[in-house]
């Protein structure tokens, strides 16, 4: 627990209380529980053999019971705002106030703690000119989903279509050739193809980055906007 506490940059006690994985603190604590509740009954049954009064056996009897009930409705509490099967989280249109708190919560809904981390590197992309409507949601203890709508720099996409494969000069003598209307329209719905191809190798660029950098959002979705 130790490990999985360094990797959310939290103490022990804050990833036991607030972690998003609640199955290593449950795991503790029903170990820690038995390891005392052992020691809490063997103290009651011994000094019942010592002194014969029974009390201190009912009374280690009734100690290791509310310490177990303790414990099972600490874990019920934590489950039930485990960040597991949580709604997607839409989250504020512009990122320049801070709205992840340090607990991993915004309005009630369990965020990934670098969501803002994700969106910056997007914006700091030259071919992205804004991202919108992010919404993000942990799925498990140690994966997220990603979603948002990213504006292309259209220029720059034309750019970089232009630029691969001589196909500037290909459409140069393509455009010179034509004549009709039919082949502006043969042209332009070649061109869109190649533009809708080269839109698509730049999505799948993107989420490779944010795949890459941050390894812990297993599912990114990067819609044209």
């Amino acid at each position: 627990m130790q490990v999985e506490a360094r990797k959310a940059e939290m103490t022990p006690l804050q990833y036991l209380s607030r972690g998003t994985d609640p199955l290593n603190p449950a795991v503790l604590l029903e170990d820690s529980v038995a390891v005392v509740g052992v020691g809490i009954a063997a103290a009651g049954v011994g000094l019942t053999h010592v002194t014969g009064n029974p009390v201190y056996d009912a009374a280690g009897s009734i100690a290791v019971g509310g310490l177990m009930g303790a414990v099972a409705i600490f874990i019920i509490n934590r489950s039930k705002t485990s960040s597991a099967g949580r709604r997607l989280v839409r989250l504020p249109p512009t990122l320049r106030r801070p709205f992840l708190h340090r607990n991993r919560t915004f309005l009630g809904q369990s965020v990934p703690r670098r969501t803002r981390d994700v969106v910056r590197t997007l914006e700091a992309d030259e071919m992205v000119l804004t991202v919108q409507d992010v919404k993000s949601v942990l799925v498990g203890p140690q994966s997220a989903r990603f979603k948002a709508e990213i504006h292309f720099n259209p220029q720059l996409l034309s750019d970089k279509y232009l630029a691969a494969h001589n196909n500037l000069r290909e459409v140069h003598k393509t455009c010179r050739a034509v004549e009709t209307e039919e082949d502006a329209k043969r042209l332009f719905e070649r061109s869109a193809v190649f533009l809708l191809a080269t839109l698509s190798i730049e999505v799948d660029r993107l989420e490779h980055i944010v795949r890459t950098a941050y390894p812990e959002f297993k599912y990114i979705d990067l819609e044209v906007l």
